[in-house]
């Protein structure tokens, strides 16, 4: 169905699009839209919307994915179409020639690579559809492409050049990304980095299971891990028991991107819990509303109840695709669901948003409401994205904000997203770490 295509995303891609005349030819093969009288993606035969030059136009996996089948259409992506000599021109090389990497593991021996350590700097980013080469993607939407955001090889590449360049500049320890397809990709991001910034960084990311969109979440540091990277593939019913989202319906989810690590930092008192989370888009949509909460429940089960009880200090943070109804967006977006309670109430932490006193500066995406390709501000600057710690480690906090430096429009080389930075002062009244008492 349509909607497994799109579970994942949100401040979506679809937004950068070309008006014109209703055809393939105008919008660009894989491309979708709620406002096109027609569509040209790979779920449009489903829906018998496809525009009338699909099935000759977009005779290519390149340009609607792989594992897509519908008879009207001159060649076939999926399995099958070896066996039916069926298969279009680019299979091969678009939907089997893929080397996906992670990288999961801590190092024996862990490094500390910052230049200021009187200083520790988080950053939470969505990158927005990082992927520069489909052969690295798992998913089975085609990127870069018409596609995804970035709609061939050039300018794919001048989004990692731009966000490398911006990250440099930030200067983050830590910095957990969102949407990003694997670890070679992550590598890129810090080689196209200035020398004296990717000299310092190490990747680490865990592959989860979206193999729809084939994003994934993980982190480039300064500071390594002290445990491997984790990934829960527990799963749980929805709607929970304390679910306020109005779904009627039921089903089972997991939570198909995230990962878990520890982290020993000097001038921090004790053990740090890091989970990163990619939970499901739309926040208004009464569904996905309570497949998130059960997403959320499951990380507050498998990850913040343990670390609590082992007594660490817990970060989660990443794209929650929700809102917080104790700390409001510039939108004044309230919340359809329980997410962010949930996952504050397991461990006593709190939203670092808070810490940011003008309501109008809390914005961390850009929703284009009117889909006039311009951020028009006061309800298309939303906060789903979301930097949540526990409470007894906000002693450390120096500073907190979300980066608006840069514009975010359809015709934009940067992210739809905009960055939460979390500064830590780890020099001010700080007793040693617990295992050096």
């Amino acid at each position: 169905m349509f909607l497994s295509f799109v579970v994942t995303i949100v401040c979506t891609f679809f937004v950068k699009k070309i008006f014109g005349a209703n055809d393939c030819a105008t919008y660009g093969c894989g491309s979708y839209g709620s406002k096109q009288t027609c569509q040209c993606n790979a779920y449009c035969d489903t829906y018998n919307d496809c525009c009338s030059d699909f099935y000759t136009l977009c005779a290519s996996c390149s340009t609607v994915g792989c594992d897509y089948y519908a008879n009207n259409r001159e060649c076939e992506c999926n399995p099958d179409c070896s066996d039916n000599d069926s298969c279009c021109d680019d299979y091969e090389d678009v939907c089997k020639a893929h080397i996906v990497t992670q990288c999961k593991g801590a190092p024996s021996t862990t490094g500390d690579r910052r230049t200021d350590k009187s200083r520790l700097r988080f950053m939470e980013y969505n990158l927005e559809w990082l992927f520069t080469n489909y052969t690295h993607s798992m998913g089975s939407t085609v990127c870069p492409s018409d596609s995804c955001a970035w709609h061939n090889q050039s300018i794919a590449n001048t989004h990692l050049a731009t966000t490398a360049a911006y990250i440099s500049t930030m200067d983050p320890d830590i910095l957990l990304v969102e949407e990003v397809s694997d670890c070679w990709e992550l590598q890129k991001l810090i080689d196209a980095m200035p020398s004296a910034s990717s000299t310092l960084y190490v990747p680490y990311l865990i592959l989860g299971t979206d193999t729809a969109t084939g994003q994934n979440c993980g982190f480039i540091t300064k500071i390594d891990p002290i445990e491997n990277l984790t990934y829960t593939e527990e799963y749980m019913d929805f709607p929970i028991s304390t679910s306020t989202c109005g779904y009627t319906g039921t089903g089972s989810t997991g939570v198909s991107k995230h990962f878990m690590t520890r982290f020993k930092i000097d001038g921090i008192d004790n053990y740090i819990t890091v989970v990163g989370v990619h939970f499901i888009a739309y926040p208004t949509e009464t569904d996905r509303c309570a497949k998130r909460e059960a997403q959320a429940s499951i990380i507050a089960e498998q990850f913040i109840v343990p670390a609590k009880n082992n007594g660490d200090y817990i970060i989660v943070a990443g794209d929650y695709n929700d809102y917080d109804n104790d700390v409001l967006d510039a939108a004044g977006d309230v919340p359809l669901s329980t997410v962010t309670e949930i996952i504050k109430s397991a461990g006593n932490l709190v939203n670092v948003a808070s810490y940011i006193e003008n309501q109008d500066e809390r914005y961390t995406c850009w929703y284009d409401v009117n889909n006039d390709c311009v951020d028009d501000g006061n309800d298309e600057n939303t906060m789903i994205d979301q930097f949540i710690m526990s409470e007894s480690m906000t002693k450390y906090i120096s500073s907190v904000y979300m980066d608006h430096s840069y514009i975010a429009d359809c015709w934009s080389v940067y992210s739809d997203h905009w960055p939460i930075i979390v500064n830590l002062n780890t020099t001010v009244g700080i007793v040693p770490h617990k295992d050096q008492q």
